[in-house]
């Protein structure tokens, strides 16, 4: 059975500073999905898109289009399967 992993990237942000956070990290998270490219089909990236319940919900916010194009890009040119979705 193909399996996809399913990848929650969200912009954290903490009102100490100056920009928020975006997680995972992209360098990072290619490196560890580096070790695991042939077990895998593809990658789904979802964005947050309502706001949350959590306690620290207040400060997840919706990534960028531009920043989740980013990921699926570099996704891609890294020759991986990714569905995006806002």
């Amino acid at each position: 059975c193909p399996t996809w992993i399913q990848t929650a990237v969200i912009s954290h942000h903490n009102p100490q500073d100056i920009q928020p956070l975006i997680t995972p990290g992209l360098k990072d998270y290619l490196n560890v999905i580096e070790a695991i490219r042939h077990q895998i089909e593809g990658i789904f990236l979802y964005a947050v898109s309502r706001p949350t319940c959590q306690a620290a919900g207040s400060n997840l916010l919706p990534l960028s289009k531009v920043a989740m194009d980013e990921y699926e890009s570099v996704l891609i040119s890294a020759g991986y399967h990714v569905r995006a979705y806002m």
